[in-house]
């Protein structure tokens, strides 16, 4: 049975400026410090983490919301794609991310769960940090 992470994450930094981390390919592999390559535009496909993430943006809402297809490299092929849905909104001077990646398979849930956070949440904190 498939299982859905919801994670609520706070940065100091306005909510154009978070967005632009994910939806920019150059900001995205800085920010994280792993490949990426797409065109951040609905329909296209994307790739993350070198190979490992791939899908297709099928929203982009700038300064609000992100929705894409999202699978693992090592998912098995006969395992649907997940959906995974960024929504942007303002708190304070920062922003609140709240995310829902639904559809995950069960065998990977832990792993992403953390992974979120190791591998984006914390590399975002860090690179705003530096370079605000």
């Amino acid at each position: 049975m498939a299982k859905t992470i919801q994670q609520r994450v706070r940065f100091d930094a306005p909510p154009e400026r978070v967005y632009a981390l994910y939806a920019d390919p150059r900001l995205h592999s800085a920010a994280t410090g792993a490949p990426a390559k797409f065109v951040a535009k609905a329909g296209a496909e994307f790739h993350a983490h070198g190979p490992y993430i791939r899908g297709r943006l099928l929203l982009l809402e700038p300064g609000r919301r992100i929705v894409q297809t999202w699978r693992g490299g090592d998912w098995k092929p006969s395992v649907p794609d997940s959906v995974l849905v960024l929504n942007f909104t303002r708190a304070g001077k920062g922003t609140e991310l709240y995310m829902v990646h639904a559809n995950v398979p069960d065998e990977h849930a832990g792993h992403l769960t953390s992974g979120w956070r190791s591998a984006y949440w914390t590399p975002f904190r860090r690179y705003l940090k530096q370079h605000g």
